[in-house]
Formats: structure tokens, C-alpha cells, sequence
């Protein structure tokens, strides 16, 4: 029994410091002013993204096109314009690879969604991030801090036939 009380005083002890630590760490993390946390904007290619393991395997087969990108269908019916918004952990990743993660996600959120509602195709995608529209029929718009990247995308939903 005396060796159990021993060792609950010297587990105690152990964790006392380290507790503290912690709880200092993140007491100073709270205190950083907002104005010292990056938000950087980026603009990364579609195609290499599209391309991309996480693109290949993940995207879904409903064809969508960059405001001003040749080959865009013509619409036999709008089914409305949409927006998908989407963050992702940015952590252990490049800037590139967190914001390719969130572009992603965002377009296939609106891919899911346009076949669900028996769209065929997605066009005029525009970046729409914080408030701001980016048009490109080759790069997407996204803002990376230190630990979040966040892209938004708006396109029209269509059927073509």
C-alpha cells in the first residue's frame, strides 16, 4: 500500500508541471493579436489540382467549367446558381496542398449537389472567398492562414438536354 501512495504523489507531481504548461501555451496563444495571424491569398491551377491523387479518385462525373473556359454546354434548363464554401486543416500541409484539399471539397459538394438535383453540368465557376470574386478559367482563389485554407466557389447548375 505504501508504494501506491508513493507513486500516486510522484504521478501528481509529474503532471503538475506539465498541465501547466499547457495551459500557459495556450493562455498565450489567446492572447495574439489577431492582427499577427497570416492570411495569405493564392492563386492555384484548377487543372493541377483536378489532376491531383485526392482529384482523381474523389471527383464526381458530373463536368464543370471555369467562367471563360472553351467547351462550356449550353443550358436547355438553369437549375440555379450555387455556392459551396469549404475549409480545410492546413497543418503538416503546403499552403498548395490545404488549398487544392478545400478547392476540392467545395466542387465536389456542388457536384453532389447538382446530381442530386439532376443537373448534368456546372458552369460559369467563379472563386467567391470573403466576399470577393475572382473570375479564371484556369486558377481558383484561396486564402491560407496558418492553420485553415478556405475556398468558396459559386457556378451556375444546368442541364444540357
Amino acid at each position: 500500500m505504501k508504494h501506491a501512495s508513493v507513486l500516486t504523489s510522484v504521478r501528481a507531481y509529474v503532471r503538475a508541471p506539465v498541465l501547466t504548461a499547457i495551459v500557459g501555451s495556450l493562455l498565450l496563444l489567446a492572447m495574439i493579436p489577431e492582427s499577427h495571424t497570416r492570411e495569405t491569398e493564392h492563386f492555384f491551377e484548377v487543372s493541377q489540382a483536378v489532376t491531383s491523387k485526392f482529384g482523381r479518385t474523389r471527383l464526381l462525373e458530373v463536368p464543370f467549367y471555369m467562367k471563360g473556359q472553351e467547351g462550356a454546354p449550353e443550358a436547355t434548363q438553369s437549375l440555379g446558381t450555387w455556392t459551396q464554401e469549404r475549409s480545410t486543416w492546413g497543418v503538416m500541409r503546403t499552403d498548395k496542398r490545404s488549398c487544392d484539399v478545400a478547392f476540392l471539397s467545395a466542387l465536389i459538394a456542388l457536384q453532389e449537389s447538382a446530381k442530386k438535383d439532376g443537373a448534368e453540368a456546372i458552369v460559369n465557376l467563379v472563386s467567391a472567398t470573403r466576399g470577393k470574386t475572382t473570375e479564371s478559367p484556369t486558377h481558383y482563389r484561396c486564402i491560407s492562414g496558418a492553420t485553415i485554407a478556405h475556398v468558396g466557389l459559386t457556378g451556375d447548375i444546368i442541364k444540357t438536354r
